[in-house]
């Protein structure tokens, strides 16, 4: 079930680009339960979601032949994961146009 590592996956390129997005001050975090963690302690929020859903994917992962619709919702919840990389992929390419277009005028002035 290839589903699983690819939502793990997804799961830990979402954590670090959000941690960084953050840090920077270049994104916000919708998610209200992930803006209270990542107040209390950054490192430590994505440590605990990454284990959470990496536990979690282990957990269907051994269920997986019991749920019949669950090959389905793994489905949903990648094509989700994977629009929350394109809207982290989206600030990143802008921050670096922009960057690229500020340093290109540093060189006028």
């Amino acid at each position: 079930m290839f589903l699983l590592p690819a939502i793990v996956l997804l799961t830990l390129a979402d954590l670090l680009l959000t941690y960084h997005g953050l840090k920077l001050g270049l994104i916000q975090e919708f998610n209200p339960l992930m803006a209270w963690l990542y107040q209390i302690n950054p490192k430590v929020s994505v440590a605990i979601v990454f284990s959470l859903v990496a536990l979690g994917c282990l957990f269907l992962y051994l269920v997986q032949g019991q749920v019949s619709w669950l090959p389905t919702a793994l489905a949903a919840l990648l094509v989700i994961k994977l629009g929350v990389l394109g809207l982290h992929l989206g600030w990143l390419v802008q921050t670096l146009a922009l960057g690229s277009y500020l340093n290109s005028w540093s060189i006028i002035f």
